[in-house]
């Protein structure tokens, strides 16, 4: 006897199977063998992914250059892309430590969740950019985008060599720049102000890993 079950409630099941094998490992904890686990492999195959993402985010910018009419703020938007992906170059290829043994759980959720923030933040400035003024809905995602990444990016530090770990000192600096650049976000409706804010944070944070990871290889 077959059963027919409507297009709706065949999609919810769908997404309901793919929500569980997604969080389930989290929910359920298990004995498992790390040792089964290839993390350099497992960390390169989440590394293409990432790569692909700002690929495709710099694909969505590229018509919001225009020579007959040039703007300054997808000048920013590439700039803040180009900061993220630095920032997250270094942490992934020199201060993560790669041969370790590991189910890598927080490595891989922590990607899920940047590729997500990559993709909120090229759609939220895409939509910003298409209106005038500001609206709070668009800086809302924005907004939302960033911290999801920052969270992600911060969430990976599980796996940094303990000398590449950031002082005190870059911590401030990075607090620091999420403050003034929280300000110029917040309290700004020109675009050019919301995404300079964005980029002083974003570059803050390139720079700051930059700057500690030649200090770490000196020593």
């Amino acid at each position: 006897m077959e059963i027919f079950l409507p297009a709706d409630v065949i999609l919810a099941i769908d997404f309901v199977a793919v929500l569980l094998g997604i969080f389930l490992p989290v929910i359920k904890k298990a004995n498992f063998d790390t040792s089964v686990v290839n993390f350099p492999h497992l960390l390169e195959r989440f590394q293409l992914l990432v790569i692909m993402t700002f690929g495709e985010a710099i694909v969505t910018v590229a018509p919001f250059f225009n020579i007959q009419k040039f703007s300054i703020e997808p000048l920013l938007l590439f700039l803040i892309l180009i900061s993220l992906f630095g920032s997250y170059a270094i942490q992934t290829e020199y201060m993560i430590e790669h041969h370790r043994k590991t189910r890598g759980t927080i490595l891989m959720y922590a990607h899920f969740f940047i590729v997500i923030s990559l993709n909120l933040l090229v759609t939220g400035v895409s939509l910003l950019l298409e209106i005038e003024g500001s609206s709070w809905q668009m800086k809302a995602i924005v907004a939302l985008s960033v911290v999801i990444f920052l969270i992600s990016f911060q969430a990976n530090n599980h796996y940094v060599k303990e000398k590449n770990l950031l002082s005190r000192k870059d911590i401030n600096w990075l607090w620091l720049s999420i403050f003034f650049g929280g300000v110029l976000f917040l309290f700004s409706e020109s675009h050019f102000m919301i995404l300079l804010g964005i980029l002083l944070i974003t570059t803050t944070n390139f720079l700051v890993k930059l700057n500690h990871l030649k200090s770490a290889s000196s020593v």
